[in-house]
Order: C-alpha cells, then sequence, then structure tokens
C-alpha cells in the first residue's frame, strides 16, 4: 500500500474547496484507498514563488493510494 502526499497553500484554512482541489490532486496519483485522508501542517516548500506572503500557511494532505500502472 503506497502512501501520496500533496501539499497546498491555505490562505483561508482548510475549507471546502481546499479540501476538494487535495482530494482532485490525490486522485490524479492514484485511488484513494478507504475514506481517511490525514491532513498535517506543511513547511514551507522550497519552491514558492517570491511573491507569496512569508506567513502563508501550508497543509500536507496524506492518503493511501492504489498508483496508477497503466499509461494516461
Amino acid at each position: 500500500m503506497a502512501q501520496a502526499k500533496v501539499v497546498l497553500p491555505a490562505p483561508n484554512g482548510l475549507d471546502e474547496d481546499l479540501m476538494g482541489l487535495a482530494i482532485h490532486k490525490l486522485n490524479e496519483l492514484g485511488t484513494i484507498e478507504g475514506s481517511e485522508i490525514g491532513v498535517y501542517t506543511a513547511e514551507r516548500p522550497e519552491s514558492v514563488p517570491d511573491d507569496c506572503p512569508q506567513d502563508m500557511v501550508f497543509l500536507e494532505f496524506r492518503a493511501n493510494v492504489i498508483p496508477y500502472l497503466g499509461r494516461r
């Protein structure tokens, strides 16, 4: 069982839009196994543009996924 993670900026905290985006991004990596998605505060990624505010909160979403093995 593989675990996937996605780190996203959360300017409005954890809301329905951000959760929906996280689920979409995780589904791009594979089929989410079960119904549990862990949400954690994340460190600021190195690849963040300079115009992003320094106090921006980032959240990390983790889920067990079944990876896609075929060509897409």
